[in-house]
């Protein structure tokens, strides 16, 4: 009788391990269940990020090619402005030299007119 229920009390022991671990085996498969979506979600996540990490990255991309766009225009409108300048100088320095020639004739008219006007 003593063997019997010792018996019986491993056996009851032994059930109580098996539903406890039965019950372990579902706790933990809900926990699995769980930690995919999560996971599912955190490589969602970072799908998305990598996409605006790409899509800033293009951004820059772009503003670093407008940036040396503008840099050129700069460039070329600073060329262009000094350009402008030396062909300014270069008029007016012509345009002194004819100032001074048209004087010169001037001067010598005046002075035929003078003596001219004295003689005749």
């Amino acid at each position: 009788v003593l063997e019997e229920q010792q018996g019986n009390d491993m056996l009851g022991l032994l059930e109580d391990r098996i539903e406890q671990s039965i019950n372990l085996i579902h706790r933990l498969r809900q926990d699995k269940s769980v930690l995919e979506e999560e996971v599912d979600r955190l490589q969602d996540e970072i799908r998305q990020r990598d996409l605006k990490v790409q899509e800033i990255e293009a951004q820059n991309d772009s503003l670093k090619d407008t940036e040396s766009e503008l840099y050129q225009l700069k460039v070329k409108q600073t060329e262009a402005q000094e350009e402008t300048e030396r062909e300014k100088k270069e008029l007016r320095s012509r345009l002194e030299g004819i100032m001074e020639l048209l004087d010169g004739v001037n001067s010598e008219d005046t002075l035929e007119d003078t003596l001219g006007d004295t003689l005749g």
